[in-house]
């Protein structure tokens, strides 16, 4: 499911790699210098409009793309309790 169909109050953002969280803070610039919550926008600049398809974590430094960051509770549940075991192990090793 893309992420703008989910519902909005269902939506958690989190990295699929770290899964750090966004605090509010502005942590993301554009090339054309304009800095923005990426969150606030679906990835796209204010300043210049260019769609971002890759969203940096400033958690863990990985580049993913944007819409994985958008989860339902459900899906997020699901992760935590099937427990990826991969994704633990790169975890532990960070």
């Amino acid at each position: 499911m893309l992420f703008w169909n989910k519902k909005k109050d269902d939506l958690i953002i989190q990295c699929s790699v770290c899964e750090w969280r966004p605090d509010g803070e502005i942590h993301w610039a554009c090339s054309c210098g304009h800095r923005w919550n990426t969150f606030k926008t679906k990835g796209k600049c204010p300043g210049c409009k260019k769609q971002w398809e890759n969203t940096r974590c400033p958690g863990c430094g990985k580049s993913t793309p944007h819409k994985d960051w958008y989860k339902t509770k459900e899906e997020v549940e699901k992760l935590e309790s099937t427990g990826d075991l991969v994704l633990r192990r790169e975890k532990e090793v960070s």
